[in-house]
């Protein structure tokens, strides 16, 4: 799978980012085009899973204070 740019560009807008916070953030991650191909794969075997996992990694996110601050309510 790969995202269109408009996809990437629809997501920057729902959370409120432009193309430049979108570099910085890349740039913060250090992402290049491996990683681009690795998170693709994931998403990938990812898109199918089940409510209950994505609930209970989004809860265990939310048990440490770092990632607590950068995950929205």
């Amino acid at each position: 799978m790969t995202f269109s740019v408009d996809a990437i560009e629809d997501v920057a807008r729902s959370m409120g980012i432009d193309a430049d916070e979108v570099s910085l953030r890349k740039a913060y991650l250090e992402l290049d085009e491996q990683d681009r191909c690795l998170l693709e794969d994931l998403h990938t075997r990812l898109g199918g899973a089940d409510p209950a996992l994505v609930e209970a990694f989004s809860s265990h996110l939310l048990s440490f204070e770092q990632t607590r601050e950068l995950l929205p309510d």
